[in-house]
């Protein structure tokens, strides 16, 4: 089994990391709490303000909490 990953580089250039085979332009990289990795999620179409699960991402510098370390706020997100 083998896990294919792209590489991106977020927020202008300041994050690194690696995504899952078939993220698309637009898609979010999304630090969800009580989780110790990011996750990219896409917007729904069929469901206005809600967003799926594409995978587990590593970006290197919001890893196991750092992000929240950084005063990072959180907002609800309808996942489905």
């Amino acid at each position: 089994m083998r896990a294919a990953l792209d590489l991106v580089l977020a927020r202008g250039g300041r994050y690194v990391g690696m995504v899952p085979e078939g993220c698309e332009a637009g898609d979010e990289i999304w630090v969800l709490k009580g989780c110790n990795a990011p996750f990219v999620l896409r917007r729904s179409a069929e469901r206005e303000g809600a967003r799926r699960i594409v995978g587990a991402a590593y970006v290197h510098g919001i890893m196991n909490g750092e992000a929240v370390e950084e005063g990072v706020e959180f907002e609800p997100v309808s996942i489905h």
